[in-house]
């Protein structure tokens, strides 16, 4: 059957996409800037913190407009397909997702596909299609042929694959497509057919892109609007499980203007594994950790097999610290490591066996303190770990984005200076003191660790100072980094910075003064006790800004 056809319905079922701009240059019955390109198969490509060569967003447009439309990222791809049919697909190839302005979580707002992203989708359809049609019987859900029907299988099949691969229910027009191609494929076999169907859906702009264009009732100037159902089960599902929303969401769609049935179902998903899987992901981005496959290092030992016994070990920490109810203080505080062979040879020295352990000698207090975060700054080899560690503090957890240097930073002569009175010297130039008072005082708290995260008390310089201080309405001090993860626990900007990343991570987008209201109760809730990071989510999902949609 020739590709043709395929591209034929997939355009064809595009057509919820009916009258929306989604490019600055493209308008269209097909969804904008997506149309066209889509005609030849999917789009997005995944990874973690590297920039997209893929293409195409406007230099003019507005990021806020560029996030009503956002092609899914590897990780949503690869959730969203294993909901829909039972197999998870191998997004190696996938181009490296891109995440928008100062944001740290990959989002791929208003990025429109290239040919690379065409034949990458395509042939992730094709593979995926032949695999799930060997035995067609388990997309039946139930219905057997022989007794119901082919016809009544097939068309329960194109209607609940459709709908939840489209993320709400099936037009006339898009069934009708599906419902020919499958007739043409039919004509070769039951399976063809049935993967013609798929390899269509897994193509469309439907399945590919996260579109939002509300209810069209402009309630500003700004351009405000509410997210239709569907839209807000959809936005709802990526921000807490990150990925396609379930049966139970899609069926109670249209009732989710009542804040009592969002907020059942939003607790409802935060009661599930996905949930905690994807909180403990979007940490890792946070983090900086999820690049840690791209970072190089000197260190013979630093291989393939160390880096996944880091991440592994930060998922399986931030699992523990995130569980019901899971806090900002236990993210900076908790004295946990989790060493396996690996990294109780080559890190730690103790343990072996990947199980939890308390430390209790003053070397481990939480997040800053994993081998994965500490080997994850700088991404490069270099002589300046505490000013890369700093920054990462200071431009992801305290949310100042630091501009790049303007002059050089490299010392003539380090001379018989310690790593801490050279960078000393960063804060004596005027030239460079504006920037490095707010990033080497925090990154000399973890002087103690080397480049993959290995502590010691002494250096070739002797006893290490670790002391610093975090520069946030004043010089907040700290003697030691047990005492820096207590600082950070509770100080306020840490708090409301995670608000800010909170909200970046839910819409896409960047908060402004008309969110204010809206980010409040997130903020408040945060600032009270540790720091409930669930009830904030809740707070931002009931708010104005997540149930609205922005852009003209």
């Amino acid at each position: 059957m020739s590709r043709s056809a395929i591209l034929t319905a997939v355009l064809a079922t595009a057509g919820c996409y009916s009258g929306a701009t989604l490019d600055a240059s493209v308008d269209g019955e097909t969804s904008g800037g997506t149309d066209d390109a889509v005609s030849g198969s999917g789009t997005d490509d995944g990874g973690t913190d590297g920039s997209d060569d893929s293409g195409g967003e406007s230099p003019t447009a507005d990021p806020t407009e560029l996030s009503r439309w956002r092609r899914l990222t590897a990780s949503q791809y690869a959730n969203s397909i294993e909901a829909l049919l039972g197999t998870r697909p191998d997004t190696a190839s996938f181009i490296a997702d891109t995440a928008p302005g100062d944001s740290p979580f990959p989002a791929n707002a208003g990025i429109a596909p290239q040919s690379v992203d065409i034949d990458i989708y395509w042939q992730s359809a094709l593979a995926l299609a032949q695999e799930v049609t060997a035995d067609p019987s388990g997309l039946f859900d139930g219905c057997d042929p022989a007794t119901d029907g082919e016809d009544t299988c097939v068309d329960g099949f194109i209607d609940s694959f459709g709908e939840q691969a489209f993320r709400r229910p099936l037009t006339d027009g898009q069934r009708s497509a599906l419902r020919g191609l499958f007739d043409e494929g039919s004509e070769q076999s039951l399976e063809r057919g049935l993967q013609m169907v798929i390899e269509a859906v897994l193509q469309s702009p439907n399945f590919l892109y996260i579109v939002e264009f509300g209810l069209g009732q402009e309630q500003e100037p700004g351009g405000i609007a509410d997210l239709d159902g569907y839209e807000l089960a959809t936005r709802l599902a990526f921000f807490l499980t990150d990925t396609t929303p379930d049966r139970a969401l899609l069926d109670d769609a249209e009732s989710l203007d009542d804040p009592e049935v969002l907020l059942s179902h939003a607790e409802r998903l935060m009661q599930s594994d996905a949930f905690l899987g994807a909180l403990v992901e979007a940490h890792l981005h946070l983090t900086h950790i999820s690049r840690i496959d791209n970072v190089s290092r000197a260190e013979a030992e630093f291989d393939d097999e160390l880096r996944t016994s880091m991440k592994t070990e930060a998922r399986a920490f931030l699992s523990e610290v995130l569980t019901d109810p899971g806090t900002v203080e236990g993210l900076f505080v908790t004295p946990l490591a989790f060493p396996d062979e690996r990294l109780a040879d080559d890190i730690y020295g103790f343990g072996g066996n990947g199980e939890g352990m308390l430390v209790d000698d003053g070397s481990r207090a939480g997040l800053l303190t994993l081998p994965a975060f500490l080997a994850s700054s700088p991404p490069i080899e270099s002589d300046f770990e505490p000013v890369y560690r700093g920054n990462a503090v200071r431009a992801r957890l305290l949310c100042d984005t630091l501009p790049p240097p303007t002059v050089d930073t490299n010392f003539p002569d380090a001379g018989d200076l310690s790593p801490r009175e050279r960078l000393r010297q960063h804060q004596e130039d005027p030239s460079c003191a504006g920037c490095h008072v707010l990033m080497d005082n925090i990154g000399f708290g973890l002087l103690n660790y080397d480049d993959l995260g290995r502590f010691s008390q002494a250096d070739a310089f002797g006893p290490i100072d670790a002391s610093g201080y975090v520069l946030s309405d004043g010089e907040v001090e700290f003697g030691d980094v047990q005492e820096m993860g207590a600082v950070l626990s509770t100080l306020p900007q840490v708090r409301d910075c995670m608000a800010t990343q909170l909200f970046r991570l839910a819409t896409a987008r960047e908060p402004d003064e008309a969110d204010a209201g809206s980010l409040a109760p997130v903020q408040e809730a945060l600032s009270e006790g540790g720091g409930d990071i669930r009830k904030a989510i809740t707070q931002l999902v009931l708010s104005d800004s997540f149930r609205t949609r922005r852009g003209d």
